[in-house]
């Protein structure tokens, strides 16, 4: 099997507010006092409880403010170790990324810097994307290149996508499938950290059934068509955790960050891929700067089609 397409199908799968009060009313004597004081305890307590957001109301909140943002900064960690068999070949693989991100969506640009350590081996992670064009550095000894119209989606760097936010909207679904399901209530908890809620949607082999068509779109989401029979895909896919919490600001809504953890066994092809990977984005932020590319790679990069990159890249 393509060891590049291994490496994306496993970056694919790894893969994201208040309260209230009442009034109480003055009586006469010192007991009519103490029954409409305790009276009115209990009725703030419930209103209280009453007005308080869901787990499912904060999440609907931060989505509807992440879709009006122009565009995210964050930093973008993360840790997969994979195995991967196929008849008797062994291959092992354990990566790190930490890199910086800001991306703007209309028009998109992208610009990620950082690096990778793929089995101890630490390499340089630079590009940007600007006016349908990717510029790339696999390595300083590289060089840059230039991919034009390449578009967003690009496996080099990673997969992007023009709007962020789809793949919030996505998790928004799962969640909304859960609510219909009636038991969103078992799978997603909320709790406080300092000035932020913390929504944990901690998905087991049931939940995963029922949210089956909302995860078949994140695969699709980051394949982009690499697999076209995901039904097929997911006949042979074990999904053993699920696990994503997203931080929210309590005043604002806004999303901090997010972490998703997956562990899975798949087989493809022949190829039996046991992996278990944690990806995060913190530190996010609405960004509303520029992207720019510096004149020396714009005038330095080496002009190459895609096709003519990936097959350098699977030569490798």
């Amino acid at each position: 099997m393509n060891k590049q397409f291994i490496l994306k199908l496993i970056a694919a799968l790894s893969i994201i507010l208040l309260a209230a009060g009442c009034n109480a009313k003055e009586a006469d004597s010192n007991q009519a006092k103490d029954e409409k004081k305790e009276a009115s305890a209990q009725k703030t307590e419930k209103k209280v409880k009453e007005d308080e957001l869901s787990a499912e109301e904060i999440f609907e909140k931060a989505n509807e403010s992440f879709q009006e943002w122009p565009g995210i900064s964050g930093r973008l960690q993360g840790v997969t170790n994979a195995r991967l068999a196929e008849g008797k070949e062994r291959l092992t693989l354990n990566e790190e990324m930490d890199a910086e991100l800001k991306l703007k969506t209309d028009p998109f640009a992208m610009q990620m810097t950082g690096n990778t350590v793929t089995d101890g081996e630490k390499m340089s992670l630079s590009s940007y994307y600007k006016d349908k064009t990717l510029y790339y550095e696999p390595s300083p000894d590289e060089g840059w290149f230039a991919i034009d119209d390449e578009g967003p989606g690009s496996p080099f760097p990673g997969n992007l996508k023009e709007n962020p936010a789809d793949l919030i909207n996505i998790y928004h679904e799962i969640i909304k499938e859960l609510q219909k399901a009636n038991i969103s209530h078992e799978y997603l908890k909320k709790s406080e950290e300092d000035s932020q809620y913390v929504l944990s949607l901690n998905l087991d082999k049931k939940a995963i059934a029922t949210v089956k068509d909302q995860i078949y779109k994140l695969v699709e989401y980051n394949l982009e068509g690499e697999v076209q029979d995901t039904e097929t895909l997911f006949k042979n896919l074990e999904v053993k955790r699920l696990h994503i919490t997203f931080n929210i600001g309590k005043k604002t809504a806004a999303l901090k960050k997010m972490k998703a953890q997956i562990n899975y066994s798949l087989v493809l092809d022949g190829t039996k891929i046991t992996m278990e990977s944690t990806q995060a984005l913190n530190d996010l932020k609405k960004y509303t700067g520029d992207i720019t590319v510096p004149d020396e790679v714009m005038k330095n990069a080496y002009e190459v089609t895609k096709q003519e990159l990936e097959d350098a890249t699977q030569l490798q």
